[in-house]
């Protein structure tokens, strides 16, 4: 379970993201990809939502401090924090679901760092937007996490890499 301070600070730095202010930076701790569903948007939407929920069972390394954050099926988004074990790292996964255009669901899924501090940090969002512009590597965290999601979901799932590293 996140620390309490981690809890507090999550929305505040997911919704400044001060690791994406960068652009050169930025592509370090960042993972995109483009998904493709063979059904309609909202069931593509619960797909998601229950792939992340069992993934806190099966995959305890990478997402034991997770959980879904937001998820509003009006507006068809989802967003997960996941907290680096020990340091209490947050890192932001996020769904973006759109009605494709031949038949389908198109899925702008997103992963990344959201700062250079731990979550935990005493004033960490504010620090985290102060040191916006220093380097650091996720060690291709958010790209394993966005494998492991698709690979997850109980219906086939193309993938198209959009950037990141």
């Amino acid at each position: 379970m996140p620390w309490c301070v981690s809890r507090c600070h999550a929305p505040i730095q997911a919704c400044t993201r001060p690791s994406m202010w960068c652009f050169g930076v930025r592509n370090l701790h960042k993972m995109a990809e483009t998904w493709h569903f063979d059904a309609p948007p909202n069931d593509a939407f619960d797909k998601i939502v229950n792939a992340v929920q069992k993934l806190a069972d099966e995959h305890a390394e990478q997402f034991e401090d997770s959980y879904i954050a937001k998820k509003n099926k009006d507006d068809l988004f989802i967003q997960v924090y996941c907290f680096t074990p020990g340091c209490q790292y947050l890192d932001v996964v996020e769904f973006r679901l759109h009605p494709d255009q031949e038949s389908g669901t198109r899925v702008e899924a997103q992963g990344f760092s959201s700062g250079f501090w731990p979550a935990w940090f005493p004033g960490g969002p504010f620090w985290n937007m102060l040191c916006c512009w220093i380097p650091f590597s996720d060690s291709h965290l958010n790209k394993r996490r966005l494998e492991v999601i698709r690979e997850g979901i109980d219906v086939p799932v193309t993938s198209v890499p959009k950037g990141g590293c």
